[in-house]
């Protein structure tokens, strides 16, 4: 007896193998027509983070469509990742002004020095 590979169950080896999202895959035949669908799911809230679809004229087609899809799922992610660093990034304004803790001789207290780097001056 085989058992179905669920989105639940995929989700719970997901968060047992301590990975961050899986991806689900479907297909369906329109006709002499396939569409392959891919989703990147999210392990901790089930959302899905991206998702993509491709067209196969035949059978025989399948794979590539799988593949196309894939590679837009891909790209889609990098897209995500990029706009998620570059905002993250710009709540920074200059990072080479971050405060950095060191601690005083004289005194033996913490103190938060304010060092701009040399390309600021």
């Amino acid at each position: 007896m085989s058992t179905r590979l669920t989105p639940d169950i995929a989700r719970e080896l997901c968060q047992r193998a301590n990975s961050k999202a899986y991806i689900g895959g479907s297909i369906a035949n329109i006709g002499s027509q396939y569409v392959v669908g891919l989703k990147a799911v999210n392990c901790l809230t089930g959302d899905v983070l991206a998702q993509e679809q491709a067209t196969a004229a035949g059978k025989e087609r399948v794979l590539d469509a799988l593949g196309e899809a894939a590679t837009k799922l891909q790209a889609q992610s990098l897209r995500k990742t990029e706009r998620r660093k570059a905002a993250i990034e710009g709540r920074v304004s200059c990072p080479n002004s971050l405060p950095s803790t060191s601690l005083d001789p004289t005194s033996g207290k913490s103190r938060q020095n304010f060092q701009p780097s040399i390309a600021e001056l």
